[in-house]
């Protein structure tokens, strides 16, 4: 790469990085945009301005390819992957972000571009996004999700699923580059608040939507992670849904506890918080997960607590010795819920890998039903909009599994949602509820043994 004396803005610099190690080296855009904003000396205003480039840029990589590919004399793909970035880095700023001026957008591109591969590469990026700015191409009536960043076979899945209406209010509110993050008060945080002091003064926070304990921090470009609140365990980062979901089910008063494909453990510890430790066990096949989990539940005050290593999708009866009052299955799923906040979902997941997990979903539901114990509830969620991993998923489950029923989710539900629910199924939607989108079943064992 190409490092001229020409200045660069820190902040675009920033953003430029991360894209290209989000689009082109498989990097989870929420971990690298943490790790170089945490190492970075932008100021708070800077590095709200880098997020806000980042997870907008990806969000609308691929309608902005379009059209750069449309006005372009060579394909994208033959120019390094640092000038693609700062390219659609440039068409961002020019089309969705009405305070950076055209003149600025162009400029600052041209720049950047230069820095990473020489003066030979600024009259392309000149040119390119000066034809953008005046006569952007029309996007083909034949792919209404692609304006918001949604290739056709995602959309889709939405459009077989809710329609063309609710797919299309789905796809709009994915692009949106969410100014909060959410977080859960821990068990140390005193009264159900966080103490003076224990957050940047600057940050603003406000209730979350639905979950008692959900907390949504408006962080101006700070980071939750460098907070005495997370170092000190007062807090944790978890979405409203998944708080929701386990507040759900812990006030069908369980005794123990299965959480299965337990992730880095967000559910797991907030399980924990309310149970107590001795009443969870976790299973989770990835190590480094696992090992995540861990850290996070000593930081938390909840260790030690019972971990298992394994496949959900193996008999784990005997490892387990024993059936629980509660069993969580947050399947592996597409994630199509959730996309605001990850939109490299949009450019990685595929029709062919969703019916992939079709399989995978069923097998591991069709594990968990026999650890749960007489007059227990097996709770089935995901974080996807598809009626295929959804209800056809507990559709199956209870025509395979007539010992089990529907639980009446109304009952544990906020009164906010009570009328939401339907058949056992709950379905949260961004665009209607201001949360992530979530899906969640609950059954209700009423067999005495299991086969």
């Amino acid at each position: 790469m190409s490092r001229l004396n020409t200045p660069v803005d820190p902040a675009r610099l920033l953003a430029a990085r991360v894209i290209t190690e989000t689009v082109f080296e498989g990097a989870m855009v929420g971990e690298a945009s943490d790790r170089h904003l945490t190492a970075s000396a932008l100021l708070p205003e800077a590095r709200a301005f880098a997020t806000f480039l980042i997870f907008g840029t990806i969000s609308y990589w691929l309608p902005l390819t379009y059209r750069l590919e449309a006005i372009s004399r060579e394909p994208l793909s033959t120019m390094s992957k640092y000038v693609q970035s700062v390219l659609v880095l440039g068409a961002f700023q020019l089309e969705h972000a009405g305070s950076v001026p055209a003149y600025a957008a162009v400029d600052s591109s041209v720049r950047l571009a230069a820095y990473f591969a020489g003066a030979k590469v600024k009259p392309l990026t000149n040119a390119l996004l000066r034809r953008l700015s005046a006569d952007p191409p029309a996007y083909p009536r034949r792919a209404p999700g692609l304006p918001f960043g949604w290739p056709n076979e995602l959309f889709g899945v939405l459009r077989a699923s809710y329609g063309e209406n609710t797919a299309l209010a789905i796809a709009e509110h994915s692009t949106l580059v969410q100014p909060w993050t959410t977080v859960r008060l821990n068990r140390r945080a005193a009264a159900g608040e966080l103490p003076a002091g224990s957050l940047d003064p600057a940050i603003v926070v406000k209730p979350g939507r639905f979950a008692e304990g959900a907390r949504r921090l408006l962080l101006k470009g700070r980071s939750p992670l460098m907070e005495r609140a997370y170092a000190e365990g007062l807090m944790s980062l978890q979405n409203d849904a998944s708080q929701l979901a386990v507040e759900t089910a812990l006030r069908t008063n369980p005794g123990s506890i299965l959480d299965i494909c337990a992730g880095h453990g967000g559910k797991t510890a907030a399980l924990a918080e309310k149970a107590g430790p001795q009443a969870v066990t976790a299973v989770e096949i990835d190590p480094g997960k696992r090992e995540q989990s861990e850290a996070n539940l000593k930081r938390l005050g909840l260790w030690p607590l019972r971990q298992i290593e394994a496949d959900a999708t193996d008999d784990l009866a005997g490892v387990l010795g024993q059936r629980y009052d509660l069993v969580l299955c947050d399947v592996p799923c597409s994630g199509l819920g959730v996309t605001a906040k990850k939109p490299e979902i949009r450019l990685r997941m595929t029709y062919d890998r969703i019916q992939e997990l079709l399989p995978l979903q069923a097998a591991i539901l069709d594990r968990a039903a026999h650890y749960v114990a007489p007059g227990g509830h097996l709770f089935y969620l995901t974080c996807t909009h598809n009626r295929q991993e959804n209800e056809a998923q507990a559709d199956l489950f209870l025509a395979q599994h007539p010992e089990y029923r529907p639980a009446c989710l109304q009952q544990w539900l906020p009164d906010a949602l009570k009328d939401e629910a339907e058949g056992g199924f709950l379905n949260l939607f961004g665009h209607r509820h201001d949360v992530d989108g979530f899906f969640m079943a609950a059954f209700e064992y009423g067999g005495d043994d299991h086969e």
